[in-house]
């Protein structure tokens, strides 16, 4: 497991607007080699849900009916 995260939000202009998102993407920041599958622990957008599975050693996808989400702005205080 990582020690430290990256998580990214998904919108486009028109959630922006309203403060929301309608998807995400985690990755490992810790992860050394960038050009490998590992280095996305999950990601959810547009009604999917991606992860790399272990045992098959590829990216699996599954269907997620994500709604849109207040986007977090706590980290963009000054």
């Amino acid at each position: 497991m990582p020690k430290f995260i990256w998580v990214t939000e998904l919108s486009d202009k028109t959630l922006i607007k309203s403060g929301l998102a309608n998807g995400l993407i985690v990755v490992d920041a810790t992860e050394p080699n960038t050009d490998n599958e590992r280095l996305m622990i999950i990601a959810a957008y547009q009604s999917n849900l991606v992860y790399f599975n272990e045992k098959s050693a590829m990216m699996t996808n599954y269907p997620l009916p994500l709604q849109p989400f207040s986007i977090y702005n706590n980290n963009l205080q000054p």
